[in-house]
This record gives C-alpha cells, sequence and structure tokens, in this order.
C-alpha cells in the first residue's frame, strides 16, 4: 500500500486507512479485500451521510468477522430486531460456499457462516445494497441446504 497522504480527499484517505487495517498472516494474506476496498468508489459512500431507518434483505454491512472486517449481506431480519447477515469471501477461502458476482464486489463467494447482530449496529454498519437479487436468493438457498445436510 502507498503511504499515507494528508493531502488525499478525505473519502480516499478513510479507504486507505481501512485497506491498511488488512495485515497479512501467515494463513492469510488479505490482498482480495484490500483489492476490493482500493476498487470501491468511497467517495459515493462519504457523500451518503443519511443511513438508512431500518434494514432489510440484501443491504451491505462491513463488520468485524473473527479477525478481519468483511462486507456482509443481510438475509433475514427478524420481528425482534436481530439481522442475520453472510459474511463475503475469497474465492480461495475454505468456508466460500455460494459464488458472489457483484458490480461493486467483484468476484468472490458468499461463506457457510450465518452470522447476527443488532439491527442498531447493522444501521452504523450500511454501506450500500448488494446489487444482484438472484445471486442473493441463490446464496440464501444454497446456505440453507447446507444446513439441512449437515446439522
Amino acid at each position: 500500500m502507498e503511504t499515507r497522504n494528508e493531502n488525499f480527499p478525505p473519502h480516499e484517505k478513510l479507504k486507505r486507512d481501512l485497506a491498511d487495517t488488512f495485515t497479512p498472516t501467515h494463513t492469510y494474506l488479505g490482498s482480495f479485500v484490500k483489492k476490493t476496498i482500493m476498487e470501491a468508489d468511497f467517495k459515493v459512500l462519504k457523500q451518503s451521510n443519511n443511513p438508512p431507518k431500518y434494514i432489510k434483505k440484501g443491504d451491505v454491512l462491513i463488520l468485524p468477522e473473527g479477525s478481519k472486517t468483511r462486507p456482509c449481506v443481510v438475509i433475514k431480519v427478524l420481528k425482534d430486531k436481530t439481522v442475520l447477515y453472510i459474511p463475503l469471501t475469497s474465492t480461495d477461502n475454505i468456508h466460500c460456499l455460494s459464488a458472489s458476482k457483484s458490480r461493486f464486489f467483484g468476484e468472490g463467494c458468499f461463506t457457510k457462516t450465518i452470522s447476527v447482530c443488532s439491527e442498531e449496529i447493522a444501521i452504523q454498519s450500511f454501506v450500500g445494497v448488494y446489487d444482484s437479487p438472484k445471486v442473493l436468493n441463490n446464496a440464501i438457498k444454497e446456505i440453507k441446504k447446507f444446513y439441512a445436510e449437515n446439522l
């Protein structure tokens, strides 16, 4: 990554700071996530100071998953305002379940993991809407099948 320069616009500085948080380890390079972040248009996200009033299926959140921060797609919001979501990852991840191809996130995959958070946290972590409902519905079908066969 390039060194930080205070002359960058705020949205570029935000993008670079986020990408810099992904440090390589002996099992994880982070290159896919860093590349995805650097290709994203943070200027649009920075101008959007209006978070949604509520979360719904297909919303994209940026949340910590384990030791990494990942984009996550909401698959369901329960009546008690619990948000269920699936993290996105690279296709070479062992937890890869279903292919994900998005205009904003490029090629990757949905993981085998369903995670939960409160709607309040989801609203704070909201960054956009997943642009392919067909791909998302297929991923939900695949994860349901995976859990039905393995639980």
